[in-house]
């Protein structure tokens, strides 16, 4: 399977290594939304919300504590590495998260191509 990437994304026309780069970040995202989605549990966090009216308000709060705990790990090493790091990894992590929960035996990246586990 060919790959391609479509540089000048903003600040950079893009070159081989940003290609390496990127396929690290989608390879380090991945793995963080997995972990993140494993450790928080939805049962955990409707226990600490504590009630149950609003099933929306629940699932939120969930969304955001799996996205927190993927972002937190992600930009302990990519926060001075890639720009837009800070501002938009935590919807990198939600948009992963939820791809790894609807889709869960299909890996997303392998060996930099799209392939099922």
């Amino acid at each position: 399977m060919l790959s391609y990437t479509v540089g000048g994304h903003l600040t950079r026309i893009g070159t081989r290594n940003d290609v390496i780069v990127q396929k690290e970040f989608i390879s380090d995202l991945e793995k963080a939304a997995a972990k993140a989605n494993h450790d928080i549990t939805f049962g955990s966090i409707a226990k600490q919300v504590g009630h149950f009216e609003n099933p929306w308000f629940i699932f939120k709060k969930y969304n955001d504590a799996v996205d927190g705990q993927c972002a937190r790990d992600m930009l302990a090493k990519w926060e001075n590495k890639l720009g837009g790091a800070q501002e938009f990894m935590q919807t990198n992590c939600y948009t992963m998260g939820e791809a790894l929960r609807i889709v869960p035996d299909v890996a997303l990246t392998h060996g930099g191509t799209f392939a099922y586990k």
